[in-house]
């Protein structure tokens, strides 16, 4: 069995179809060759467990907490509520 050198393994978004796929891109890494079929509910569903378990971290220290927000460089924010905090 073939080690896979994670360094050339990418997480991107297809230009057509905006689909998240996992990869290997070419050496001018600007194309892929090998690519796996969508992958985005696979991926929203690791992000969302990711930023469900970090909430539960925060929370246990800091219980007035309601949310998790991740913020990017651009501006853009990623936010997570519980299901309980939704429904009141």
């Amino acid at each position: 069995m073939s080690k896979i050198k994670w360094d050339d393994i990418v997480i991107a978004t297809t230009f057509l179809g905006n689909q998240i796929v996992i990869g290997k891109l070419n050496k001018d890494k600007r194309f892929f060759v090998d690519k796996s079929s969508d992958r985005t509910n696979q991926v929203i569903t690791a992000v969302y467990q990711h930023m469900k378990a970090e909430f539960e971290n925060e929370k246990d220290n800091d219980e007035t907490i309601t949310n998790l927000e991740f913020n990017f460089e651009s501006g853009g924010k990623l936010i997570y509520v519980p299901a309980k905090e939704i429904e009141q």
